[in-house]
């Protein structure tokens, strides 16, 4: 009776493993990729210019005007995981430069305030 007993737990063990299994290997819906937003925190209208580039290659170039306490976002900018330079110019602040791994599903956000430009990293 305890050969019996043991082969019933073997067989509920692999069942339960076989959907668990089968879980793992369904693929995630991964997010399509890297996001970009810039935010204008001063009391008045700012135009911000944003280029992204990659080893001498220009990738992203915009120039919104923002009006106080606004975001822009720029959805699936990076497609691909790289490395990348974001530079955000603001006329009478200045121009900041950071490097950047893109990565699907991550946000870097631009964010001018205080007469200051700078960069948060947000990832899934």
């Amino acid at each position: 009776m305890k050969q019996q007993s043991s082969r019933r737990a073997i067989v509920l063990g692999v069942a339960g493993v076989i959907p668990v299994v089968g879980c793992l290997a369904t693929p995630s819906s991964e997010p399509a990729g890297a996001h970009l937003s810039v935010s204008n925190y001063m009391e008045t209208e700012r135009t911000i210019r944003v280029e992204v580039t990659a080893d001498g290659e220009r990738l992203f170039y915009k120039t919104p005007t923002l009006p106080p306490a606004e975001s822009r976002l720029y959805e699936n900018v990076f497609e691909k995981t790289r490395d990348t330079t974001v530079t955000v110019t603001v006329d009478g602040i200045g121009e900041r430069s950071t490097m950047w791994e893109t990565n699907p599903g991550a946000m870097l956000e631009a964010v001018v305030e205080n007469n200051q430009i700078k960069f948060e990293v947000s990832t899934p």
